[in-house]
């Protein structure tokens, strides 16, 4: 018998023993979903404490202070902002918060709050085959293995590869669902999802090219040609948004495409191998490994996961070479995300698919891994703050309006901004400018740091490139609570001043 009938001793039919796994998937759905919220709020409490955000979070405050985004190389503060303008617009509303905690706080609600979108979207909207047939306790469980196997360093830290990821997920999703529905809305969403995914970080330009060799192959030219005109207006909108946000057409070529094509590769190619060498299993052995399977052997299968499969394979040159670049880490790996939920959500489904009896085989995976996801869950739980962590950014604050123009934190821009109204240069901006050879002149430098600057601040254990440090000859260190306070034997005479 092949129906979900069999009949029994007596030849009649009876209905056959639900696979108990299936039967209680809505509860392992919901315990995922509880841990995954756990997770993302430890991150998020972690995030205001980490110096890192002020300084990308910046890039925001620019432009709600009317001041480019993209000033060009020889004018205004130097800021680490190379990438395109769409993260900054979307932190836009920290600029409303009167407080530096409350800035920050926000930004990684909306951080975090990008990349739940995005997964949730993917995973609960993608158009399974017919063989598949997702449930929607399955597609609940991708979401939440999606969110509990997301790198930290994407929940913690404010990244433009977040901006790119998500709204490259939400492209593929919608290029997904507009062909198998053939409505132009979807079309529409993913034209203008794939171009908002590259003008925020130059990997997601490699959406859009993964996307017009799917169609080419999925679909045909026609579709393909309509395809690339409704891209190509979403570009000529970003081009006007990215001027609009720059002193001048050849600042935003210089400081997003110039500047980062110019920084170099690492030194230490096998130390920074061994530094990411989960994440290289994670976003490029696993995901490789899957397509192989699934071209080679399961073909009917493939068909769900062809078009994540191109953009994750167009992403990897460009992602594994930024990877070895200075500053590369795991987030120049995300492609591998592009992946990842879908294949995550299939075998889930697979796991919960009703049978005709229990399954040994799904019973040890599903409490196998819960119980590995509940251990790592603990230690996460033992190890991770339950409020969010402002004490540094609001000492920040209250120390620059105690010292006012003496004081400097090059790596907390925003203190300075709350306390006197001013953006001064940051320390990453500067180091970038250092290793890409545009370090800027004396005169340029001079006019972004305090006027009457005779104390630098570093925290403790916190970022340091050392090139604040040594700026003005030999400093006296001293450790002060959470602060490294460097201060200096001659006296300082800004630009301002002269």
């Amino acid at each position: 018998m092949t129906d979900a009938w069999a009949p029994d001793m007596e030849g009649g039919l009876s209905r056959p023993k639900a696979n108990n796994v299936a039967r209680y998937a809505p509860v392992v759905a919901g315990l995922l979903l509880l841990l995954a919220t756990i997770r993302i709020w430890d991150y998020v409490c972690e995030s205001p404490g980490q110096e890192w955000n002020d300084v990308k979070l910046r890039a925001s405050f620019l432009i709600a202070d009317g001041l480019p985004l993209y000033p060009g190389i020889d004018f205004g503060p130097i800021t680490t902002w190379m990438y395109g303008p769409v993260f900054p617009l979307i932190m836009l509303p920290t600029s409303l918060f009167a407080s530096l905690d409350n800035a920050l706080l926000c930004a990684a609600f909306i951080n975090v709050g990008m990349l739940i979108t995005a997964i949730a979207f993917t995973c609960l909207g993608w158009p399974s085959s017919s063989n598949e047939n997702w449930s929607g306790c399955a597609r609940l469980c991708g979401v939440a293995l999606s969110l509990l196997l997301l790198p930290e360093y994407h929940l913690v830290f404010l990244l433009p590869d977040n901006a790119a990821l998500s709204f490259g997920l939400i492209s593929i999703t919608a290029l997904a669902r507009a062909n198998a529905t053939h409505r132009k809305c979807w079309w529409f969403l993913a034209a203008g999802c794939a171009g908002a995914a590259a003008f925020s970080k130059l990997h997601g330009a490699f959406v859009i090219v993964a996307e017009l060799g799917w169609i080419w192959h999925q679909c045909n030219r026609g579709q393909m040609f309509r395809f690339a005109r409704q891209l190509a207006i979403v570009i000529a909108s970003m081009l006007v948004v990215t001027c609009m946000v720059s002193s001048s057409p050849k600042a935003a070529w210089e400081m997003s495409i110039m500047i980062p094509s110019r920084l170099p590769f690492t030194h230490d190619w096998g130390q920074r191998l061994s530094e990411l060498m989960p994440y290289y299993f994670l976003m490029v052995v696993v995901p490789g490994t899957f397509v192989f399977w699934s071209a080679r052997f399961c073909r009917a299968c493939f068909a769900t996961y062809s078009l994540p499969a191109y953009v994750w394979l167009a992403s990897l040159p460009f992602g594994l070479a930024s990877s070895f670049t200075w500053g590369g880490a795991q987030n120049s790996l995300h492609g591998g995300f592009y992946l990842l939920p879908l294949m995550l959500t299939g075998f889930t489904a697979q796991i919960l698919k009703p049978a005709k009896s229990g399954n040994f085989f799904s019973h040890f995976v599903i409490i196998g891994g819960l119980s590995i996801l509940l251990f790592i869950q603990w230690r996460t739980v033992a190890d991770f703050p339950k409020k969010p962590q402002v004490a540094m950014p609001l000492e920040a604050v209250a120390l620059s309006r105690q010292l006012g123009e003496r004081l400097w934190i090059p790596w907390r821009p925003l203190a300075t901004r709350f306390a006197i109204g001013r953006h001064l240069n940051d320390e990453d901006g500067l180091y970038v400018r250092q290793l890409t050879g545009l370090f800027p002149g004396k005169k340029h430098v001079d006019a972004y740091v305090p006027t009457a600057w005779d104390t630098t601040l570093f925290q403790v254990n916190g970022m340091n490139w050392d090139v604040a440090l040594h700026m003005r000859g030999e400093p006296h260190l001293e450790t002060i609570n959470h602060w490294v306070v460097v201060t200096y034997p001659t006296p300082f005479t800004s630009v301002q001043n002269k």
